[in-house]
Order: structure tokens, then sequence, then C-alpha cells
């Protein structure tokens, strides 16, 4: 990855994109420092100031250390020449416009030239560019520092506004007055004591013929500077004030007009803008840059706003008609169609002539037949630059009778249904309206409640948000509840809503308009009965989503019927179609729909639809996970035995899953009890080759609830052997020892098979813990029992964790011969268990070509499967054995990948040893600063988790690193401690390593004969191991200490065997060996 590929945003929230994906930064004193290095990239930024900003009064008390291991983590997701360490700091290499600060400066400098050049329009054009590079004022919203918000962000903020002043001003002196005037209407609000953008809107607001408006306006910012500052308003306010009246009291000469131009009225029939309005930003902008795209077009352009009940549709349209009115000098039509309400609503005709008098046609003088209507309609606007809106259509057939030909106009219509029929109509584009985001409905909150009110009661304010699910119209409501209601608290009202039907007091009495249920009664009411009942059944499906084939489960109907009755829902705006093809339906939507249902299905029914919903999750789990992994599932009924699912992919559960997770929950609270356990047990498999440890603690806890609830014992016992492994896989050994043991007490009990898997994952749990003895006995136990009940696959499964537990204890002899059956299994078809176990056997037993092909075939397999966790694992085996091999690029790009996946998979387990394994490659590629950094962090995360084997590669690694250092005694204590760990938890393997490298410690020191005993014991300990790299080095130590005692025969020889056998090996430490006794031989 080099500097060109990525792109940083400061100027709204911190962002960084690397070949237009985002990479995450971690939240805290990171951020604050890559943000500090971004703002200042055109200098180097101190160690002492990036200390003083990160941290302020309170520094840590090594601050450059701290500062030096968090810009190491930077460089890990950064490229890696982004940030050059330079004397006393560091400075961030940014590539050409490849930061958002560097293109608005770009941007803003060239405007000024334009300006000196005297070209107004590029000028215009640069400054539009400059703004646009803006996402959110201020900036750096999620970078938590104080000092950033004191010192830098009011002068990034500053620049700004400048440039938005700057660049209205230029717009007025163009005069596009009306193009500015809701943009400075929020300005004003946002920065209500900038006397500027006062003036100038002002000075718009008059340029449109709008001099009611502009005078009150300045009577509201006398009164705001007045109260707040107590000042009167600048030179500047008052001289527009002052102009505005001189030219009331001389208005221009009106030009005389024809007898046509006086028949040819100009309408200006838009209703009164909504008050307060707020957000919608982007919204706004495309709207309006979509209505202006008259240009040379044949046809003018015509814009659907779509979107679901109460969202906000009339208001958005509304308001940016009033914003771009002044584009369309001939006027203004609108007619609100009246397709949900209790008013019938508006035919074409009716329409029609409405809009033919409007244009100044006599009312005797309209025609009657539809055909005759559109072609006068259309004739009258030939010409003209006219702008229509129309409201609350139906059907696409109403907007093509409606649709002016001339080019100068522009159409703005607002449905609720899709009109997927205009999608063939030239010149059409659309606009899917949402809900506000919860920015915008906090804005609109304080807009009608106030700012105090709301500030008083913020959590109680955000949790009204989500009450409200942030459809505008639920907002509006209960914030005019809370106007009415000064005394009510905000969290009091928010307990109300909660407590009964939201619905039923999300509405204002006497007004069908401020009453969410009656809007939706009115969409609900043209569904059809097939319709209506897919959307009541809907209801009952938990999480946030949910695809074609659960819905065909809970409506029992066949898919594709399923999937043409949730695309009308969609096009109904009743439900929303995600990005990647799924179904949501809205909070209050659902409410609705459940009431309905309630009163409208029979209990029975319901209950049914439910279970076929959680049968089809269960099957589809199943039949993901069970080609892949060897499980012992519980038994399943017959309800979900019987369904035809088909096969299944990891990614399929994936875009489930939180549906999954919400449907556990939801089972285990209100049944069916049963259910919810088969299912938290059909994802113990997904969860362990896919990670999510969070959702993994949810489910199988709220399986464990359930299975309890209904006396379900196996279930309790399956759920205590899932949590088990889960605690495991999370680093709790503890908790993991005590649920395991729980469980297979209870299995034994009962008599059950599930014993076996209990004692499988006890066998893990004494391993990791040093044990070695007692995983070798559970493992042998659970190999006995799948035997004698003829489970060849789960037999499999146990044999495989047995070879690995030999594998530590460095019985590689034994190893192998049980190994033996597992390269059997790999000439017949697969069997789903864990691959890759012949293969991290061969990396200590044979050569390493050999080793590096199957372990390369074993990660190709566990990728293919989606086996996340296990493909960690290999990964990493496979990057020591390239580093072995003198591979190091190769070595380097795996370990990293691994490193990385550990990370962002939450894998716990594997962490420490990516860390290890990605140390040792940057310690051969002389980044010793860096490997300290992961070595440190291996080391604390095995500790964290008591894990003897973790905690030794760590220590023997910073051992061999301070070694390289002639840090002598430091190392000497590493090396010590790995050999103390190694023995007392018989890590035979482990043990060689440390007592090879001790022995270098030992001869550094010059004590060459304890070198030569420890060098000696691990000899005779590889060699009983039958372990030849071991071996090798453990020989190679010994010729050293031959060496410096003046051995040189000795020392030759033993060189030459070491050489000889790294050769058969294949590891690169045969050139190193090769060129001592070249060296030796001519000295």
């Amino acid at each position: 990855m080099s500097t060109a590929d990525v792109d940083y945003r400061v100027l709204g929230p911190l962002e960084v994109e690397r070949n237009g994906r985002p990479v995450s930064v971690p939240a805290g004193k990171q951020r604050v420092i890559l943000a500090l290095l971004l703002l200042h990239h055109d200098r180097m930024v101190t160690v002492e100031e990036l200390v003083d900003k990160t941290w302020g009064a309170r520094p840590p008390a090594d601050g450059r250390a701290v500062v030096q291991k968090y810009v190491m983590r930077l460089r890990r997701i950064l490229p890696k020449e982004a940030i050059r360490t330079e004397d006393g700091g560091y400075r961030l290499v940014l590539p050409s416009r490849g930061a958002d600060l560097s293109r608005f400066t770009d941007l803003v400098e060239r405007a000024r030239t334009a300006a000196a050049e005297g070209d107004r329009e590029a000028e215009s054009t640069l400054l539009t560019k400059a703004v646009a590079e803006w996402r959110g004022v201020p900036p750096l919203a999620n970078v938590p520092s104080d000092a950033l918000a004191r010192d830098e962000i009011p002068r990034l903020v500053e620049r700004y506004l400048q440039a938005m002043e700057r660049r209205i001003e230029v717009d007025l002196e163009l005069g596009r007055h009306g193009d500015v005037v809701g943009e400075l209407m929020g300005l004003v609000r946002e920065h209500p004591l900038r006397e500027r953008f006062w003036a100038q809107l002002l000075r718009a607001l008059h340029g449109c013929g709008r001099q009611g408006e502009a005078l009150n306006a300045f009577r509201e910012v006398t009164r705001l500077l007045a109260d707040e500052l107590g000042v009167d308003p600048g030179p500047e306010l008052r001289e527009t004030h002052r102009r505005i009246l001189r030219d009331l009291d001389e208005p221009p000469e009106v030009p005389r007009r024809s007898a046509e131009e006086t028949r040819c009225r100009r309408p200006r029939q838009l209703p009164m803008a909504t008050a307060h309005f707020v957000g919608r930003r982007e919204e706004i902008e495309r709207l309006t840059a979509l209505l202006g795209a008259t240009g040379d077009a044949l046809t003018p352009p015509v814009v659907v706003i779509t979107g679901p009940a109460g969202v906000g549709k009339t208001a958005l349209a509304v308001h940016v008609a009033h914003r771009v009115a002044a584009r369309f000098g001939d006027g203004q039509l609108f007619a609100d169609l009246r397709a949900y309400g209790t008013t019938a609503p508006l035919s074409r005709e009716e329409v029609l002539g409405q809009f033919l008098r409007a244009l100044g046609l006599a009312p005797d003088a309209t025609p009657l037949a539809l055909g005759e209507q559109v072609s006068l309609f259309r004739s009258l606007m030939a010409g003209r630059r006219m702008l229509v809106v129309l409201d609350n259509i139906a059907t696409e057939e109403q907007v093509r009778a409606l649709l002016p030909a001339s080019p100068g106009c522009a159409v703005l219509v607002t449905s609720r249904h899709e009109l997927g029929g205009l999608a063939v109509d030239p010149g059409v584009q659309r606009l899917r309206l949402g809900e506000l985001t919860t920015a915008e409905s906090l804005d609109l909150l304080v807009t009608l409640v106030g700012d105090d009110r709301v500030s008083d009661e913020s959590e109680s304010a955000g949790d009204l948000v989500v009450s409200c699910g942030r459809l505008a119209l639920a907002m509006r409501i209960a914030a005019a509840h809370l106007a009415l209601r000064p005394q009510l608290k905000i969290g009091d009202y928010v307990a109300q809503l909660r407590s009964g039907s939201a619905l039923s007091l999300l509405r204002l009495e006497g007004d069908e308009r401020a009453d969410v249920s009656a809007a939706l009664n009115w969409s609900y009411r043209v569904l059809s009965p097939e319709q209506r009942r897919m959307l009541r059944l809907v209801s009952l499906v938990p999480g946030p989503d949910f695809g074609v084939e659960a819905v065909a489960a809970l409506c029992a109907v066949p898919p594709s019927t399923a999937g043409d009755c949730l695309d009308q829902l969609v096009a109904a705006s009743l439900l929303d179609r995600t990005a990647s093809g799924r179904y949501r339906l809205h909070d209050l939507v659902r409410d609705y729909a459940r009431q309905r249902g309630l009163r409208e299905d029979p209990d029975d029914e319901r209950s049914a639809a439910h279970r076929r919903l959680l049968d089809y999750y269960i099957a589809v789990t199943d039949a993901a996970v069970r080609p892949l992994l060897t499980m012992n599932p519980l038994p399943r009924p017959p309800s979900v035995t019987s369904l035809d699912v088909g096969a299944r992919s990891l990614d399929s559960v994936d875009e489930e899953r939180p549906a999954l997770v919400a449907a556990v929950r939801d089972a285990a609270e209100r049944g069916p009890y049963q259910a919810a356990c088969h299912l938290a047990d059909a994802l113990r498999g997904y969860f362990t080759l896919r990670g999510h440890t969070v959702d993994w603690l949810t489910t199988v806890d709220a399986g464990l609830r359930a299975a309890r609830r209904v006396g379900y014992d196996e279930g309790v016992a399956a759920m205590l052997n899932g949590r088990g492994g889960l605690r495991y896989y999370s680093g709790d050994t503890g908790a993991a020892l005590r649920d395991l043991t729980a469980a297979l007490r209870l299995y034994e009990r009962l008599g059950l098979p599930g014993a076996n898997a209990a004692r499988i994952n006890l066998g893990i749990i004494a391993q990791v813990s040093g044990d070695l003895a007692r995983a070798v006995e559970h493992l042998e136990a659970a190999l006995r029992g799948y035997r004698a009940a003829g489970d060849a696959t789960l037999e499999r499964r146990a044999r495989e964790n047995l070879v690995l537990s030999l594998l530590e204890l460095g019985e590689l002899r034994r190893a192998r011969r049980e190994c033996a059956p597992l390269r059997e299994d790999a000439a017949t078809p697969p069997v789903p268990g864990q691959p890759g176990v012949p293969a991290m056997l061969a990396h200590y037993t044979e050569e390493l070509p050999r080793a590096r092909r199957l372990l390369i075939e074993s990660l190709d397999e566990a990728l293919a499967r989606g086996d996340q966790r296990t493909s960690v694992g290999l990964r990493d085996e496979l990057a020591n054995c390239l580093l072995e091999l003198g591979d190091v690029d190769e070595a380097y790009r795996q370990a990293k990948q691994g490193l990385a996946d550990a990370e962002r998979n939450q894998d716990v387990r594997n962490t420490p040893n990516t860390h290890t394994t990605f140390a040792q490659i940057l310690r051969v590629m002389g980044q010793d600063d860096d490997a300290a950094f992961h070595y440190d962090e291996a080391l604390a995360s095995a500790r964290d988790m008591r894990s003897p084997n973790l905690e030794c590669g760590a220590l023997i690694g910073l051992a061999e690193l301070r070694l390289a250092a002639d840090d002598i005694p430091e190392a000497t204590a590493l090396a010590t401690q790995a050999v103390l760990i190694a023995r007392g938890s018989r890590r035979r393997l482990r043990l060689v390593q440390a007592l090879t490298v001790l022995s270098a410690c030992e001869r550094a020191m010059g004590n060459p004969c304890r070198a030569r005993e420890l060098a000696e014991e691990a000899r005779e300990l590889a060699h009983d191991c039958e372990y030849p790299l071991g071996q090798a080095l453990a020989l190679e130590q010994l010729a050293e200490v031959s060496a410096v005692v003046g051995e040189r025969d000795a020392a030759i020889s033993g060189w030459r065997e070491v050489e000889h056998r790294y050769r058969e090996l294949g590891s690169r430490r045969a050139a190193h060996v090769a060129r001592r006794l070249v060296a030796t031989r001519c000295g």
C-alpha cells in the first residue's frame, strides 16, 4: 500500500479511506495523535507537542514511549511510509490532494486567483467545491481532545465560515438571490451572532422581492444582538437595512406588459414552508441540483420523493421548492392530490382544471376531456420557466398527465409509493427519503422545545428520538406535546410512550395530519388482503431486518410469492429495502402492524407462524455449519429435520446473524423455549467458525435461560458446553472450566454422548492451562467414547485435538501414530473437522518445504470453508514456516494478514501467537522497535489468559531480541523465565527452544560450561522428542561453545553437521552456518 492509496479527512468526523474503503482508526488517544499530525502535516510535530495536546495537564510518566506506541499502532493501519520519524518528533507524509484539508486550502487559493482575475463564475464554482469538502461543523467531533477543541477547531471553523461568506457574496453579485435564501436561513440559525450572514440574508430576500421577510429578519437579529450581547447591529447590517428601506420608498419603474403577458399570469401557489425546518442538508442539495439541471435538455427534470408516511416528504418538497422558486420566474404550481386521507382524492381532470385557471384560462374555456386538458396545459406552459409540485401522488398515470413539456420547467413529486413505472420516462430522477438522523432529530427537538430543556435531559431526549423512530411526524407530535406541557419532563413522556402503545400517544386531538396511526391507516387500507396479512406477520420477526426466504417460511408461501409481496410493501413505503437486498420494518410501522395482528389474526395462527420462522432459522444454520464442522448438536425436532432448505453457506448466515441473535433472545423471553435453545445450539458452530463473541454470549445465555425455564436438561448441558467453549476462546479459562465441568456432570447423569464433547473441550482447557497429562486423559476418554458409539466423525475430532496436545507435550512419535488415521482420511471424501492438523505436525517433524505445501493446502481449505478462527492459526503456522525457509517477504505478508484477521474477529486465543510471529519476522527484517512492541503485546495477552505456552513463546522472542541488542542480563532473565515455564508445563518443544536461547545468553555472559550444559540438555531432549529443527538448534549452540573455548576442530565438525541438518530441513539458517564455517577456516 502506498500513500497515494489513502485519503485523510478532518473536515468533519476524522476518517481515513484506503482504496475507497474506510480504515478503522481506534477511538481515543490514537485519533488525537493522527488528527494532530494531519492538521500540521506541513511540518514536524514534536513529541512534547503531541504529549501536551493529547494528555494536557495529566501526561503519562513516560510520554515519549507512550507516543511511540500509539504511532507504531497507526503505522500498522496506514502505509509504512506515511508517518516519518524525525529528530524530536513525527511528520505525516500526505499524497498530493490526499486530504480534504489540503483540497479545501487549494480550492480557496484558486478561488482567490479567480477573484483577482475578475472571473466571478470560476470563483463561485471553486468556493462551492471547497465548502463541499466539509462534512460537518465543527470538525473532528469524534476526536476527544480539549486541546483540539480549544486551539485547532475554532481556527478551522473560521476558515470554513469565511469561505462560505465569500461564496455567498459572489453568488449574490451574480444575481443568485433565490439560490442562497434557504442556505442563509440555516446559517443564521447555526451561527446567530455572525452578522455577515444576516446581512447577506437581508440582501438575498430583498433580491427575491421578499422585502417584508427581509425587514422581519432585521428586527429578529436586532433583538437577538440586544438580548445576547447588549449591542446594536453593526455598520454592514444597518447599511443593508437602509438600502432596503430606500428601495421601498423609491420602487423601480414597472415596465408595461402586453395583453398576452397580462393574460398569462404568474401563479405563486406554493404553501407556506414548514416552520423550523431542520436537517436534510444532503437531500436538499441533491434536489436543488436536480431541479436546476435544465440546461439544454429536451425534457424537464422530474424528481420523485418517495418514503413512508410521516417521514417528511411534503415538508422537504415545499422547503426545496421555496429555495429554488427564484429560478422559475414564470411561477410555481402546487397540487395536493390527497391519495391518502379522509377526503376523496383529486382526479387528474380536477388538478388540470385548477392549473389551467391559475395560468389565466377562463373557467368556461376549460375543456372537459382529459386529453384536451393535457394538450392545453402543455401549450400554456410552453416557453415558460415554471415549477410544478405534485404532493401525495398515488399512481404513475397521475404524474404523466400533469407533466409540462417545456424544458425550462421542472416537476417535484411526493408519494408513499415507489412509482416504479416512471423509471422508463425520460428525465425522471428519484430520491428515497429515510428517517431523520439522530442529530437531526435532536436539532428538531431543540428547535421546537428549547435548548435548555433538551440539554437538561439529554439522555431522555436521546431516548425520545429512539421511541419516535426518528420519524419526522412523530418527532414533531412529541415536541408539540412537550411544548404544550412545559412542566412535563421529557423522561416522563418517554416512560409513557414505552409503557403502552407509542402510536396511541403520538397524535394531536382534532388534527388527523398530526396522527401517526391515522397516517399509517391510509397506507394499510390500499393493500390487498395478502399484503395486509404479510405486513401483520412480519411484525413478529425480531431483529433489524429479514430476507425473502425467512418471510416465506413465516407466511407459509413460496419464496417467489413472498418476494413479490415484500416488493409491493416496499413500493407502498411500509417496508424499506436495504442495500444488501433485505427488508426492514420501521419500529412504529412494526408497532402498528403488531396491533393490527392482535386484532385480526387468531393467536394460534400467530404462534404457528412464529414457530415456522424459528424452525427455518435452525434448519438454515445447521445446513451451513454441519458440512464444515464436526459438532455434537441437540437432536432436532421433526419440524426442523423435515425442512429441505438445500445447501447453505456461512455467508448466508452472516447476512442473517443480527436477525438470528434477536430471534434467540425473543424466543427465550416469550417462547417457544426449546426452539430458542435449539437455535442457540445451531449458532454455536457458526460462532466457533466466525467469532462474534458478544453475539455468541448473548445467544448461549438466552438459550440457557430458556432450557432451564422448561426443565430441558439436555439443552442446559449443551448450553453450558457451548458457553465453556466461548469462554475458552475469549481467554477466560477459569470460567470455561467451571461451565464445562458442570456440562460433563449433567451429561454423565443423563447418560448422553454429549459427555464426550465436554471431555474434548476440557482437554483443550487442560492443554492451554499447562496440564498436558490431564488434557491427554480427557481426549483419550472422548476418543474411546466416540469409538464405542461408532461415531467416526466425532472420533476424528477427538483424535485431532489429541494430536495437538501430544505435539505440545513433545510426544512427536506418538503424535505421528495418532495422526496416521487423519492422513488416511485425507484420501477419502472430506470429513468435517479441523483442517491442518497433519500439516501442523509436519512443520515440526518433516522437511519444511513439504510442511509449507501442506499448510498452504490446509489454509486454502479453511478459507474456502469460511473457518476464520482456524485460518488465523494456520496462517500463523505458515508464516513461521516461511520465515524458517527464508521467504521473509511472504512470511511478513501472511503474518500481517493473520494479525489483522485475529484482531478484526476479536480472536483472543490466536492474537498472542500472531503478535509473536509478526515480531519474529520484524526482528529478522531489522525493525527491532516494532518487534519489541509486538512481543510486549503478546506477553501481556498471554499473561491475561494465563497461557504458559503463549507466555513462553513471547519470552523466548524477547530474550533473542535483547541478546541481539547486547542487553545480556535482561536477555538471560527472560530466557530463564521461559525455561522455568516450559519445564513447569511439560512443554518439551518450548523447553528445547528456551534452553538454546538461554545457552546463547550464558555463552555471551562468559559462562561456556553452563552454556554447554544447557545446549546438551536441549539436544538430548530434541532427540528424545524426534524434533529435527530443535536438534539442529542445540547442535549449533554446542558448536558455538566449542569455538569460544578454542576447540576449533570440534566447532568446524559441529557446524558441518548443523549445516547438513539445516539443509535437509530447508532452513534459511544453513546459509548463516555456512558463512561461519568459511570464516573459521579462513581464520
